[in-house]
């Protein structure tokens, strides 16, 4: 959403920079690739999860969420669900007019993605070429990270992510140059 806005509002982004992380590019390569491999557990464990709140929601609405039960992949859910809940036709519509990817070469504020060539959620070519990009973005594509992952050592218990890190050193520069009397809503210190 925050790629699509920046690419939709062009020149005139309030933001001094920004950053996206294993990032969607296309939704229904994203979806059709959740239906593949080790990747469909993702998919099963978020599906229930979302169609549990939702049923419940239902519930306490007096409304009937049977429907819920049929739904077994992002599709079949976006397509019942998101879509209509935000005024798409379908799953197809949804996808094609909320994915980012041609709005990346209109984004002009310095932004930063940051990819991972083995994230298990996105189908080969899903990452736009340079071509793609506008004058303000950074694409680090990565060889590991998986899918928002990026550890670069410790152990299971304490793992170093190198993530928050990179985020930092990108995003500092422009967190600095916040006015000095920005008023009761600025932070005390820079918060990345």
């Amino acid at each position: 959403m925050l790629l699509k806005w920046l690419g939709e509002r062009g020149h005139e982004v309030p933001l001094k920079a920004a950053a996206a992380v294993s990032v969607p590019f296309e939704l229904a390569s994203a979806a059709r690739r959740l239906n593949i491999g080790p990747s469909r557990l993702y998919q099963w464990v978020l599906l229930r999860w979302l169609k549990r709140s939702l049923a419940r929601k239902a519930r306490q609405r007096g409304g009937d969420g049977r429907f819920l039960k049929g739904l077994r992949d992002f599709r079949a859910f976006d397509g019942a669900v998101t879509a209509p809940l935000h005024g798409f036709r379908d799953a197809d519509d949804y996808y094609k007019r909320a994915s980012c990817r041609p709005y990346l070469c209109h984004i002009t504020v310095p932004t930063l993605l940051v990819q991972a060539a083995d994230d298990p959620f996105l189908l080969p070519g899903s990452t736009p070429g340079t071509g793609e990009l506008g004058t303000g973005v950074r694409l680090e594509v990565y060889p590991h990270g998986g899918h928002v992952g990026f550890i670069a050592g410790g152990t299971p218990w304490a793992p170093h992510f190198w993530l928050d890190g990179r985020l930092r050193a990108f995003l500092q520069p422009y967190m600095e140059q916040a006015p000095v009397d920005a008023g009761p809503r600025a932070l005390t210190s820079p918060q990345v």
